[in-house]
């Protein structure tokens, strides 16, 4: 009985459960605490920094062009996570765009990435906002990740006014990728040989007459 409950424990032990959220500071509320904020422009440049518009709390994140950024104008917010090679990742955020404005050129719209692989992309064309996202919507993506790091990745390209904003950012851990959780002649051999052992632990020994 007592190798029978060791066993036990043994498997409980090997179950990974999924994580929490890794994503820290998710709703901005610490203000630029843990994120990275970054804006490139060859004429007015574009920023990107908090705004009080939020779809929870009281700050969000905010890619914007005060007045007309020049084309070519990238604005990002980003934060980088330690990551185990091999596990799929489930990333999900909230975005919302101005009322009035947040127009694009010809090439330009919002891209997220994790681990440098884009879960989410809109061009809205050149001229044209991103009127279907006035109000708060939620987008969500997997990835599996091929590094011990990978950087969450907000970006808005090419945007020649207004904002677009982020907040409720999450990535959790779902453990290993189902693809790699295929078991391999030699695993299956193994549990074989395990069940077996089991089978015998349990198996009440003959009282001899």
């Amino acid at each position: 009985m007592k190798k029978f409950l060791v066993l036990c424990a043994l498997l409980a032990s090997a179950v990974t459960l999924p994580a929490a959220n890794l994503v820290l500071n998710p709703g901005f509320e610490l203000g630029t605490t843990d994120w990275t904020f970054s804006g490139t422009s060859s004429g007015t440049p574009g920023a990107a920094g908090l705004h009080g518009y939020n779809h929870t709390g009281s700050l969000s994140g905010v890619v914007y062009c005060p007045t007309s950024c020049s084309p070519g104008s990238t604005m990002t917010i980003s934060q980088t996570i330690a990551t185990d090679i091999g596990h799929d990742y489930q990333v999900d955020f909230w975005m919302s765009a101005d009322s009035c404005c947040g127009y694009f050129g010809a090439n330009g719209g919002v891209a997220v990435e994790f681990g440098g692989v884009t879960g989410y992309s809109v061009q809205p064309g050149a001229g044209n906002p991103l009127t279907p996202f006035v109000t708060w919507l939620s987008h969500s993506f997997t990835v599996t990740a091929n590094s011990s790091s990978s950087t969450f990745a907000f970006t808005s390209s090419d945007m020649s006014t207004g904002s677009v904003f982020l907040d409720d950012v999450s990535v959790i851990d779902l453990g290993q990728s189902q693809a790699a959780q295929t078991p391999e002649p030699a695993t299956w051999l193994s549990l074989v040989i395990g069940l077996g052992v089991l089978s015998a632990v349990r198996r009440p020994s003959r009282t001899a007459i």
